[in-house]
């Protein structure tokens, strides 16, 4: 299996990873507005059971972390009680939310290590030809081998910072009404 054969696996992953991720971050966030703009003048009211037979017909991540909360309220003696289901609906709901965006991160290593890989190569096929040509003219093909040894890295890095880029935008953010919540009452 030769060099190039190699180096195409990453790449050909990349781009099916990050636009699957991308489809369905937006699809999920999209529902999950969609599900909170009915939910929130419910909830402001205090029409829980309303807002949890909407929440129960759909099958968003805001929906399941909602029901642990509001199957909560009835029961819970304080704040921090329902606070508490709610974050440990994260664990059920933050799986399938980073789902596969690992991938990215480690396509991004392996690609970089392809380069640095590629240009050590090079770096070695250059000294040694230049080992055999005339000393006038070592200077001239040294640098050009280098030049071209490079790229290889020059090309990895480039491919490295778009993996990055991805990877960051294909994970959830975590600022939502939940870390707002959180934010204004630790500061208070």
């Amino acid at each position: 299996m030769g060099l190039s054969s190699t180096r195409s696996l990453p790449c050909s992953r990349r781009p099916r990873v990050r636009v699957e991720r991308f489809i369905y971050l937006h699809r999920v966030a999209r529902g999950n507005r969609r599900l909170w703009a009915q939910l929130a003048p419910l909830i402001k009211a205090g029409n829980f059971r309303k807002a949890m037979e909407i929440a129960e017909k759909t099958e968003s991540a805001l929906s399941t972390v909602m029901r642990y909360g509001m199957s909560r309220i009835a029961t819970a003696q304080r704040r921090e009680d329902i606070e508490k289901a709610m974050e440990e609906s994260l664990i059920e709901v933050i799986p399938h939310l980073e789902k596969r965006t690992h991938y990215l991160a480690t396509l991004a290593n392996v690609g970089m290590l392809m380069g640095l890989l590629g240009t050590v190569i090079g770096l070695i096929n250059a000294f040694a030809a230049v080992a055999a040509v005339n000393p006038a003219e070592k200077a001239a093909m040294l640098s050009a081998s280098i030049s071209v040894a490079m790229n290889n890295t020059a090309l990895a890095s480039a491919s490295r910072s778009r993996c990055c880029c991805a990877t960051c935008t294909s994970r959830p953010r975590p600022r939502s009404w939940w870390t707002a919540s959180r934010s204004r009452r630790s500061s208070s």
